[in-house]
């Protein structure tokens, strides 16, 4: 009843701009007030949800919290509830991109996924985990098993874990909380230093340059369905490209979140060119 009126189905539009029946950014949990974790959050934390949870709230933004008053994060409906809609999502032949923070909630994530996947299959449908690749074997395994994809920005995770178990990861910008150059978010990723402080962090997440620029330009195209389109230059695909001031291939490791177009080509039209660029 809610979408029926909607002009828009999954496949309207064109190379430009394209509805592709994605709901995204939706959350059964909420970062905004306690991403929900296994792990209870430490007393001392600052966490707002510590104190959001006692105050009056509607029965379906429920505090996860155990029998000893630990706080794990916010949970916005009922399990059943959560089931019961990604299974009807589904049926209507649409995607989710669901907004994921923290293990707990992809373990959710996933249980509902699963319960889709038994109903109707999805496993040719390119869902989508948003921010959350996952952080041990089990529930990459899991993600694998489900042929689901994975939206990463500035989010963290065993990065080589996910490609070793063979998921399709695209990349982005998380713009507007995050700079919005996408060879920022590749710069963590080949380099591991954080792009706010600077700091190193699991170094051995490190992923090469190939996998960075594979993730944000043709496995982009593949979430979208458009691989065969464009993604990467090709004979018979959209010129679609951009000239960067530096080779990304071989820059310095720290200089790839620095990297800037000098020109900007769609369907091999110029559409941006930087003063004195050159282009």
């Amino acid at each position: 009843a809610m979408l029926a009126p909607f002009p828009m189905a999954p496949g309207f539009g064109d190379d430009t701009l394209q509805f592709d029946g994605t709901l995204g950014e939706f959350e059964f949990t909420t970062q905004r007030v306690g991403t929900l974790t296994r792990k209870p959050y430490p007393p001392n934390s600052g966490n707002v949800g510590l104190s959001i949870w006692k105050w009056p709230h509607a029965d379906w933004f429920q505090a996860v919290i155990d029998a000893q008053g630990n706080y794990y994060g916010v949970q916005r409906m009922p399990t059943d509830k959560i089931i019961e809609t990604v299974v009807k999502i589904n049926r209507y032949g649409l995607r989710p991109g669901f907004h994921i923070s923290g293990d707990r909630a992809l373990d959710l994530h996933l249980q509902a996924y699963e319960a889709a996947d038994r109903d109707q299959s999805i496993k040719d449908k390119r869902w989508v985990a948003e921010h959350n690749g996952g952080d041990d074997a089990e529930q990459i395994d899991r993600l694998a098993k489900l042929n689901m994809l994975v939206s990463i920005q500035y989010q963290d995770g065993p990065m080589p874990e996910w490609i070793k178990h063979g998921l399709i990861v695209s990349s982005g910008t998380d713009w507007p909380a995050f700079d919005n150059n996408p060879f920022s978010s590749m710069g963590w990723y080949v380099s591991r230093k954080n792009p706010r402080t600077g700091d190193l962090q699991h170094p051995e997440w490190k992923i090469s340059r190939e996998d960075a620029l594979r993730w944000a330009t043709i496995n982009n195209a593949y979430m979208m369905f458009k691989e065969k389109q464009t993604g990467s230059i090709e004979a018979g695909k959209l010129a679609d490209f951009v000239i960067l001031d530096a080779d990304v291939m071989t820059v310095p490791e720290d200089r790839v979140k620095d990297l800037h177009p000098l020109a900007t080509y769609v369907s091999a039209h110029k559409v941006y060119a930087k003063a004195g660029g050159g282009f």
